[in-house]
């Protein structure tokens, strides 16, 4: 296989990278290009994942926090003790 006209281990010797390196960019490479919504994930679509994923857990720490803080102020609210 070749990449860019250059024989891959020629390349891949080039950058101080290796093969398997070379061949999963140009694999992710390919895959971003063609975006086909029901092949594998692009690069953007990863990182969008990663980003909801982390927005999720900060939303979930939120709530988890005001169900708490609701908490506290109903049972104070019953002791008389506001």
């Amino acid at each position: 296989m070749q990449l860019g006209g250059k024989p891959v281990a020629d390349l891949a010797a080039e950058l101080g990278v290796s093969e398997q390196s070379l061949y999963r960019w140009s694999s992710q490479a390919k895959i971003d290009k063609e975006a086909d919504p029901q092949g594998p994930l692009t690069s953007a679509e990863r990182a969008e994942i990663v980003a909801l994923r982390r927005q999720l857990k900060n939303v979930e720490q939120e709530r988890d926090f005001l169900k708490k803080t609701a908490a506290y102020f109903a049972s104070s609210k019953r002791r008389g003790s506001l």
